[in-house]
């Protein structure tokens, strides 16, 4: 069994039950597992005793499948348990938090998928069959389509098109493709496409008592926009 003892960094996670008895109700332990860009995943654990107050002189620990275990530890800015795990791109990760203030051990698993590779687009081109993937420009009257492949079930993905200064437009779908409405963009000038891939589960905000979340973007697809 690994041991791994990681430097904090500032992120989330998500969580179910299973792995082990607990004496608590599993609202009193939170937990967020986020990941960016492939990077490692952050954990963050915050385990409340019956008034609502993080306990501050908690064993946290997380086991991946592998049986790797990493220590979090105690940031006193962020008031939770934190670290980062090089973990696999898709695991379930157990939780496991010992106190004194518990009779017996916390335990809760939390699913991440890491998101490694980012969409590729397939197809980007006006009514009008101006490909911006052969080199074309986009003509400013006609609506303009992207399509990407597809990185699995349950991801959503976000079009941002921007100038050097600023967004001009967003659009979210679960679909591998998204149409641009006419008269979005202005004749005259160059844009920026970023396509970013999200998977996300839970809640940021804990409604639910967990949060997992991994994006990737990919790198910018320069085209210009004519008459």
């Amino acid at each position: 069994m690994k041991i791994f003892k990681s430097v904090p960094i500032l992120f989330l996670s998500i969580l179910f039950f299973a792995g082990c008895e607990s004496s608590i109700e599993n609202q009193n332990l939170r937990a967020s597992a986020v990941s960016v860009n492939g990077d490692d995943i952050v954990f963050r654990v915050y385990p409340e005793n019956s008034s609502g107050d993080i306990m501050t002189g908690s064993l946290v620990t997380v086991t991946n499948s592998e049986n790797e275990v990493l220590l979090l530890e105690f940031d006193n800015d962020s008031q939770c348990y934190i670290s980062s795990f090089d973990g696999l791109e898709s695991d379930i990760y157990n939780i496991k938090v010992i106190s004194a203030a518990y009779k017996e051990a916390a335990c809760i698993q939390i699913p991440h998928l890491r998101l490694t590779k980012a969409p590729t687009i397939v197809s980007f081109s006006d009514s009008m069959g101006n490909s911006v993937l052969s080199g074309k420009s986009i003509n400013s009257q006609s609506a303009v389509s992207c399509a990407w492949n597809s990185l699995g079930n349950g991801i959503v993905y976000q079009v941002n098109i921007k100038t050097v200064l600023s967004r001009i437009w967003t659009g979210s779908t679960s679909a591998c493709n998204i149409e641009i409405p006419k008269g979005t963009l202005t004749a005259g000038k160059t844009y920026y496409l970023y396509l970013t891939a999200q998977k996300i589960c839970g809640d940021p905000y804990f409604s639910l008592p967990y949060y997992s979340f991994s994006s990737i973007t990919s790198s910018a697809v320069t085209f210009y926009v004519e008459e």
